[in-house]
């Protein structure tokens, strides 16, 4: 574990010159002055005790009904993971597909890029399977879907709240994003527009850089006209993000917290969209503000939309234990053994 954990730091101090310490320190500076601003200013003072101690009364039966969503999600997740990765490699085993999706949900978790986790994946299976490219297009095309899925079901929430929660300026905006994700959908499931990649990488000169197009290009390709397949992680992504709409759900009802179960559709999905933005360290700071944003609309005070981040941050944090054992006992991934 040593071994793998030197090898990540090397490579980390190997492409991460000023410009990206540079970056990390702004997200840092980001996060830092989102939650001070949180605390100071949107928080009254008198209610800044009730954060913490909100939790002593929390429901353990919604508890345990919010940890079992987590769970469901991570192993949904990485099913869905191998629908894709067994288009490619249909021998491909299910156990070690597994054990990267957790040991990435944990180191991902400590990584100040929001697409850390990912990277992590890509990397893991190429250890495995030999295949970079491929292990990097699925993680991307299951990334893409899963941002859709979110966006979509964020979509259809908001249409009868319009008005009394969401101002017609806000639905345009998600409109918009979900609009430019499923653009990005059908780009990357359609024939043509690999017809254009290729074209591209042919035009690209220097040998390594057109030898590395070329690769993640042919890998894409075999993913566009699959559709059975596509469908599948489409419908899967749906399931994950309601998922994940329930462990909000369920957060709120352990907190007490009485809120109209559209919010929790509307909301959720977009806390997890911002939460992706490269702006902040792991979306703290972010994911606050946007549980302020939506819930204080709903009338819940902006001290329990504060608990209700930090609870949803813990079922999350506790679901890292899994991934945390792997890790210990099996490193990133065994190098050229499936």
């Amino acid at each position: 574990m040593s071994e793998d954990l030197n090898q990540v730091a090397g490579a980390e101090r190997r492409v991460k010159p000023w410009p990206g310490r540079l970056k990390l320190l702004l997200r840092v500076v980001v996060s830092a002055a989102l939650l001070a601003y949180l605390l100071t200013v949107t928080i009254p003072a008198e209610d800044l005790g009730k954060i913490l101690t909100v939790f002593l009364t929390a429901d353990p039966f919604n508890l345990l009904l919010a940890l079992l969503c987590v769970l469901a999600d991570r192993f949904l997740s990485a099913w869905k993971w191998m629908l894709l990765l067994r288009v490619r490699e249909p021998d491909l085993p299910l156990l070690p597909v597994v054990k990267i999706f957790f040991i990435s949900t944990f180191i991902g978790y400590f990584l100040p890029a929001s697409v850390g986790g990912d990277a992590i994946r890509a990397f893991s299976l190429s250890r495995i399977n030999r295949d970079l490219a491929g292990s990097a297009t699925s993680v991307v095309i299951d990334r893409a879907y899963g941002v859709f899925g979110l966006m979509a079901i964020s979509s259809i929430a908001l249409i009868p709240a319009i008005g009394a929660y969401v101002s017609p300026t806000d639905a345009a905006v998600i409109w918009a994003l979900t609009a430019a994700a499923l653009a990005g959908v059908v780009l990357i499931s359609s024939r043509t527009a690999y017809r254009w990649f290729t074209s591209i990488a042919r035009l690209r000169k220097g040998g390594l850089i057109r030898s590395k197009l070329t690769k993640l290009v042919n890998a894409s390709s075999e993913y566009a006209g699959r559709k059975r397949v596509l469908v599948r992680v489409f419908s899967y992504s749906m399931v994950v993000q309601v998922l994940r709409v329930l462990l909000g759900v369920y957060c709120g009802a352990a907190l007490g917290l009485e809120v109209d179960l559209s919010i929790y559709f509307i909301a959720m999905p977009i806390v997890a969209v911002v939460t992706l933005l490269p702006i902040s360290v792991g979306g703290f700071g972010v994911r606050e503000a946007a549980f302020i944003y939506f819930f204080t609309r709903a009338g819940v005070p902006a001290y329990a939309c504060l608990s209700l981040s930090l609870l949803y941050i813990a079922m999350g944090i506790l679901v890292l234990v899994p991934g945390a054992v792997i890790f210990a006992f099996w490193g990133i991934g065994k190098k050229g053994a499936k």
